[in-house]
């Protein structure tokens, strides 16, 4: 079965936006490294400032990163800044790293732009939560959902998979399904790198 990919940065609530974001940033800065990037993470620019700052480490070239925690859908204006950045800086490529869908007219963006050349296209990179997961799972950072031990004998999953990002670890979160209502009744909760079901209450 396979199922919708969400991202969930999952922290208490009086955790502030910067505290949010810097979780984001540091599972950001693990998959970097997967994909043999050297990483400089909060990189003060004149003018600017960037979440993240990869350099490849066999070819040198330099990308910015942008990590949005966010909990309603990325705009357009997002994908310009970034590309502008990228531009003027001259780096090779900027990424967006977000754990919400983008809107109408960031979606609109994200097309025209996929109509450009190849070599052009580089140099912006969007990764909402359905295509952050996928790279995720190639990269083995985290294990696939799809593969996940459910008994579904006995239990009735949902249609979404979520990865929660917490101060301490990564999860994913199965809603479960009342089969007769239709109605979320709980969730089955794994650890995201190995698959392993927790039963800890705690």
């Amino acid at each position: 079965m396979s199922f919708d990919h969400l991202i969930e940065v999952a922290v208490p609530p009086e955790t502030s936006t910067t505290a949010r974001g810097s979780v984001l940033e540091r599972f950001a800065a693990r998959f970097l490294k997967t994909q043999n990037f050297k990483v400089v993470e909060q990189v003060r620019l004149t003018g600017t400032e960037v979440d993240l700052l990869g350099t490849e480490n066999s070819t040198g070239e330099k990308i910015f990163v942008e990590c949005k925690a966010y909990r309603s859908t990325i705009s357009s204006e997002v994908l310009h800044k970034l590309l502008g950045n990228v531009t003027f800086r001259r780096y090779s490529s900027g990424w967006l790293l977000s754990t919400f869908a983008l809107g109408k007219d960031a979606k609109g963006f994200q097309e025209e732009w996929n109509q450009r050349p190849p070599q052009e296209r580089r140099q912006l990179q969007i990764y909402p939560p359905q295509d952050l997961v996928q790279r995720l799972i190639s990269a083995q950072l985290v294990a696939d959902p799809a593969q996940l031990a459910i008994d579904r004998s006995k239990l009735t999953p949902g249609t979404e998979a979520v990865l929660l990002l917490t101060l301490s670890a990564e999860y994913w979160a199965i809603p479960v399904i009342d089969s007769g209502t239709g109605i979320r009744t709980g969730a089955l909760l794994f650890k995201a790198d190995n698959g392993q079901r927790v039963t800890d209450a705690a």
